[in-house]
Order: C-alpha cells, then structure tokens, then sequence
C-alpha cells in the first residue's frame, strides 16, 4: 500500500500506519512512504518505482498535495487510473 500526504500531515500519517500495524504484522498488507527513503537515495525514481508495483494506495488530498511535483506522475499511473475506474462503478 502506497501512501501519499503532504509533509505538513506526517502525524496524520503516522497515525494511519499505527492503525494498519494490525494488518502489517498479519502480513496481509506492507505499507510505504515516502519516510523510508534513505538520506542520499533519489527520491523521485525511488517514488516513481514505488507507484509503479502499487496494488493499493491511500492518496490523502488537499489542496497542497495537489501542489506536488508528483502528483502527475501518480495521477498517470495505472493503480490510479484503475482505482478511478473502479470508483465510478
């Protein structure tokens, strides 16, 4: 599961993740963010690769994440086109 925020919401995230911990140590789901990139690693490739093996995704919207310079690259990706597809149904 790939989890989107802005950084302003980074407790917000946390909190989500102390929710799925459950769910984690099940192995039913593994979570990731963008927190787990090293220091000196490329974020951007990193993110992108990320985005591209996602079966899920939590992508909490305001108006400042839509500000984000990766918000088209994740509104491009199949997992989002399929989520919104999925979504009208």
């Amino acid at each position: 599961m790939f989890v989107s925020y802005a950084r302003k919401d980074e407790g917000l995230r946390d909190k989500l993740f102390d929710h799925l911990g459950g769910l984690r140590a099940g192995g039913y789901i593994s979570a990731w963010s963008d927190g787990q990139i090293v220091p000196g690693q490329e974020w951007a490739p990193e993110i992108i690769r990320r985005l591209a093996d996602i079966q899920a995704a939590i992508d909490a919207v305001r108006s400042h994440l839509l500000r984000g310079d990766l918000s088209e690259a994740w509104y491009s990706t199949p997992s989002a086109s399929g989520y919104s597809k999925s979504a009208k149904r």
